[in-house]
């Protein structure tokens, strides 16, 4: 099953089938509709926390990934 933004790349959708159908593996994708971020809900929850006093991050925080492999 794909779920969330990512289900929206096409490429992504093109290679899990393929791969799907060669391993004989039912592949689950929503309709395009439904393939969405979470944009909206991290604006939302960021607006709580500017109203409780919580405030944000200040612009020196930097994004550092990790990947596991």
């Amino acid at each position: 099953m794909v779920a969330g933004g990512v289900g929206a790349n096409s490429r992504l959708r093109e290679k899990l089938q393929n791969l799907c159908v060669e391993n004989d593996v039912k592949l689950f994708l929503p309709d395009l509709k439904y393939c969405t971020d979470n944009a909206a809900m991290i604006g939302a929850i960021a607006y709580y926390y500017i109203l409780s006093g919580e405030g944000l991050a200040d612009l020196s925080l930097t994004a550092k990934p990790v990947v596991n492999i």
